[in-house]
C-alpha cells in the first residue's frame, strides 16, 4: 500500500468520500507528489482510473514510473502541463 504523508491522507480521505457509492470514479491530481495519491486510490478501489499533471518533465515522469511499477499503467494518464490545461476532464472526451 502507498503510505502518503499526512497532507495527502487528508486528501484521499476526502476524495474516499466524494467517491463513496461510485462507479468508474476518475481521479485527477494536479501536481500529483510523484502520483503517491493516484497510485494509492488505485490500490483501494477507490478511483478506476487517474490522472496526474505536472508543469515539469521530471516530476512528470515520477509519476508515470510510480504508477507504472504499481501496475497501473494501463488505467492511468501523466501530462506534462500547467493545471488542467489540455486534459480531457472526462474519460470519453
Amino acid at each position: 500500500m502507498q503510505v502518503l504523508p499526512i497532507r495527502l491522507e487528508m486528501v484521499f480521505e476526502q476524495v474516499k468520500t466524494a467517491a463513496e457509492g461510485k462507479e468508474n470514479t476518475r481521479v485527477i491530481d494536479v501536481g500529483s507528489d510523484h502520483g503517491y495519491l493516484a497510485v494509492r486510490s488505485l490500490e483501494e478501489g477507490v478511483a478506476a482510473s487517474a490522472v496526474c499533471t505536472e508543469i515539469h518533465k521530471a516530476p512528470a515522469q515520477r509519476s508515470m514510473d510510480a504508477l507504472t511499477e504499481a501496475g497501473f499503467g494501463e488505467c492511468s494518464e501523466v501530462y506534462v502541463t500547467d493545471g488542467l490545461k489540455g486534459v480531457p476532464l472526462r474519460a470519453d472526451d
